[in-house]
């Protein structure tokens, strides 16, 4: 749902420095601050950082069709 809010400027700006700090958007702290508030026990998410990995030089173009279907052919 969505709603507005009307806050005080020094609060949006602890906000925003809260969403540069933790990487994440404005709705899901204001949400977690509000289910921790209400004393709610609906569930929060939490950011996960995936790996990634250094695959190395790729050995088709995926944007070349044929040449996918010529590699999946070969398999």
């Amino acid at each position: 749902m969505k709603t507005t809010l009307v806050l005080p400027d020094e609060v949006v700006q602890q906000l925003k420095n809260r969403c540069t700090e933790e990487g994440r958007s404005m709705s899901s702290i204001v949400e977690e601050a509000l289910v921790r508030y209400l004393g709610s026990t609906a569930v929060t998410t939490t950011r996960l950082d995936l790996p990634s990995f250094a695959a190395g030089v790729p050995h088709v173009d995926v944007a070349d069709r044929n040449a996918l279907a010529a590699l999946m052919d070969d398999a």
